[in-house]
């Protein structure tokens, strides 16, 4: 389907059905814990166990061979988000580090880092070992062996969260020799001076990912048959010497190349959800049995007090725009380094963690996994992230948004974690490398991106922010096999972020940063920070509109602000923007005084807002520099468009031409903001779109439909009652 609503989509392509009757399943398994291992406080002991450093090729079973289905979804164009990319992507300047550093030192390939937030502590844990920080970067212990807490004997996967409702640090370790996982739920807030009570929960097997749940801690595996076991969460925080479980099947899982892991959504936060636990799974049409792209969606209700009121509902498919989530076949060999080896692009599965946060009006669930974007011979990896929402606590989930990220200049984007702040903003942690088109030499490195809750729907806003540069080559083809990104519970704004890379060896590198910091954001700044109109490409005229977006970095609403363009360092245009911007809002302004663009040589655009008291100087202009074009007629000036208002909120938007090319149809608000963007092919001599309202806020849009590339459109108005 090439003709698809950029943002009205949501609503309308991304439609849910079930896979089977509605029905639940009940537990498969109700049990109890191996009696509680207590174990003193690090701070207590007179000597600790150091990391042994062991290395070596971890022997987890993502290592084995899949099973894939040869020529199956073959790719014929370029990743959908990725050829329509909306014009605020990476347009506003993120915020350096304020913090990096190194974790640890392993020889582990790969080291599979994460990390948690506390109140005062930051905590590293990687494939056998874990060290804790001061929020200042400074760490508090060495490189301490898994042993300081778990039993001897383990293999690896030990992963950490904080549960900010409960303050406990809970930590789990997988023993493969049996299946076993050991939980750790500390006795406070304090992961060096508090105590630990230690769980043992068998057959498990591989890949175990705790997660923090209503009424639970919940761990998924890569297991077969597939399943999930829930912890008595308030049992383990009150220390009962047994803990009580419920383990469920899976009903309706669909299995992917060898590696099936699903995953149940963490809380972000302390504001425990009401709502049923949610599993999560990505599902590639790629794969044997699958017909769609899609997610797969389950709930799982636990009570301890009767299993029989337990269950886990019937699969919830939700499709997704089309995706290649299936990179070589399924082998670890994919993403060329500059220069040394091929590795591992972390394919078919989502990446650690799904996050779930409650919000006034609704619940917010945001995931990620890695693509292939490119539909050369060559490949460029990408992060496809998505955005649920619940609008109330016990409606199904549906799909509010999603994208496809791809880092400048060519670069690779994958290894990407996410999770959202108090203020619905979206944070994405990822690494990055040259890719086949690069034209710069960037080793396996560290970058983050974003956006706000304002900005434009599936448009990850925020530039690329590097967090550090590799030094070298990651040896082997074993990479991650995750990374995870976590929000401070101080103030819900701060984001951490840990990967793994080669800064003088094999480490894991965090990054603090942040898009909001309350305690310095500036009160009076905004900034022109694109120039939407004209393009590079666009056959330039005489008679040019000059189109900018005006961002209000600051924390105080903006009216009337001036702003101004050059054209080739002649005199300025100067008008004001008519209207008010809000805090992190982007609007759009077309000048009213157009350009005379037609000049046969190269030259220069900048645009600037004239804000007199504006705090920032440094973000308030843009540029655009133009190749030699020269303008050209378009039969679309000739066109009238022709809009038919059809009930329940429907617009019939149509253009009747001779022009043959690819249409584009633009959605504005009254505001003077993009809410949808649509490619447009020609049926007979008419263009022709449907355009689904019924969604929409009452209030008076703007659509323009024509041409890009010279830039001509005919426009019309709609109100939506």
């Amino acid at each position: 389907m090439k003709v698809k609503n950029y943002i009205l989509a949501i609503a309308a392509i991304f439609t849910a059905s079930i896979s089977s009757a509605q029905e639940a399943w009940g537990p498969t398994d109700v049990g109890s814990t191996l009696p509680v291992i207590r174990v003193s406080s690090l701070a207590s002991r007179a000597s600790l166990m150091p990391d042994e450093n062991k290395g070596g090729e971890a022997k987890d079973r993502r290592s084995i061979n899949p099973v894939i289905v040869i020529g199956k979804d073959k790719q014929k164009e370029d990743d959908y988000f990725v050829r329509n990319r909306n014009v605020q992507e990476q347009s506003v300047k993120g915020k350096a580090p304020s913090i990096v550093f190194d974790a640890y030192t392993s020889n582990s390939q790969p080291t599979d880092p994460a990390i948690a937030v506390g109140p005062n502590h930051v905590v590293a844990v990687w494939n056998t070992a874990f060290r804790v920080f001061n929020k200042d970067g400074s760490p508090a212990t060495g490189q301490l062996s898994v042993t300081n807490i778990f039993s001897g004997g383990g293999c690896c996967d030990l992963t950490i969260s904080y549960d900010q409702q409960a303050d406990r640090w809970v930590a789990s370790y997988l023993f493969s020799s049996n299946g076993r996982v050991e939980v750790a739920v500390s006795t406070g807030p304090d992961p060096v001076n508090d105590d630990w009570n230690v769980y043992t929960v068998p057959n498990v097997q591989d890949y175990n990912k705790l997660s923090v749940g209503p009424n639970g801690y919940y761990i998924s595996a890569n297991t077969s048959p597939q399943r999930v076991w829930v912890l008595n969460r308030n049992e383990m925080v009150l220390g009962d010497n047994t803990a009580g479980f419920q383990v469920f099947n899976i009903p309706g899982f669909q299995s992917g190349p060898s590696f099936n892991a699903p995953q149940v959504a963490n809380v972000s936060d302390s504001n425990m959800p009401d709502s049923p636990a949610t599993l999560v799974h990505m599902a590639d049409d790629a794969w044997a049995g699958v017909s769609t792209d899609h997610l797969n969606v389950w709930s799982v209700e636990v009570d301890f007090e009767n299993s029989a009121n337990s269950s886990i509902s019937t699969r919830l498919e939700l499709d997704m725009t089309p995706f290649i989530a299936t990179f070589d076949g399924g082998g670890f060999s994919n993403l060329s380094q500059p220069g040394g080896s091929t590795i591992d692009a972390l394919q078919n599965t989502i990446m650690n963690q799904a996050q779930v946060r409650k919000f006034d009006d609704h619940n917010s669930l945001v995931l990620n996994f890695v693509v292939d974007t490119d539909a050369s011979n060559g490949k460029l990896a990408g992060i496809r992230w998505v955005e649920l929402r619940q609008d109330d606590e016990l409606d199904p989930w549906s799909i509010y948004q999603e994208g496809t990220y791809t880092s400048p200049d060519g670069k690779h984007a994958w290894a990407g974690s996410m999770i959202m702040d108090k203020d619905g903003n979206i944070a994405l942690g990822y690494t990055a490398m040259s890719g086949p088109t690069s034209t710069s030499t960037v080793r396996v490195s560290s970058f983050y991106t974003g956006r706000m809750a304002a900005d434009p729907i599936g448009t990850m806003t925020i530039a690329e922010e590097v967090i550090l540069g590799g030094n070298s080559n990651i040896p082997g083809t074993r990479y991650g096999d995750y990374a995870k990104i976590d929000i401070d519970p101080n103030n819900d704004l701060d984001f951490w972020f840990i990967t793994e890379m080669m800064n003088s060896g094999r480490k894991g590198v965090v990054g603090k940063f942040t898009f909001t910091d309350e305690a310095s954001r500036t009160i009076n700044d905004i900034g022109v920070i694109d120039i939407t109109s004209p393009l590079e490409d666009d056959a330039l005229t005489s008679t040019d509109d000059i189109t900018v977006l005006i961002h209000n970095f600051g924390t105080e609403a903006v009216t009337d602000p001036e702003v101004q363009y050059i054209v080739d360092g002649g005199s300025p245009v100067v008008e004001n923007y008519d209207g008010t911007i809000q805090p992190e809002e982007t609007v759009s302004f077309t000048f009213s005084t157009q350009a005379n663009m037609s000049n046969p040589t190269e030259f220069l655009l900048q645009a600037q807002s004239n804000f007199a008291t504006d705090e920032v100087l440094t973000n308030n202009d843009t540029q655009r520099r133009y190749p030699a074009l020269l303008g050209i007629d378009s039969p679309i000036e000739s066109s009238e468009i022709i809009v038919t208002t059809l009930p329940n909120k429907i617009f019939e938007i149509s253009l009747n031409t001779s022009y043959d090319e690819l249409l584009n149809l633009i959605v504005f608000n009254a505001l003077g903001q993009q809410v949808a963007y649509n490619n447009i092919e020609k049926k007979g001599n008419t263009y022709t779109y449907t355009l689904d309202m019924s969604y929409a806020a009452a209030g008076v849009y703007l659509i323009n439909m024509g041409d890009q590339k010279s830039n001509i459109y005919q426009t019309a108005k709609i109100i939506v009652k």
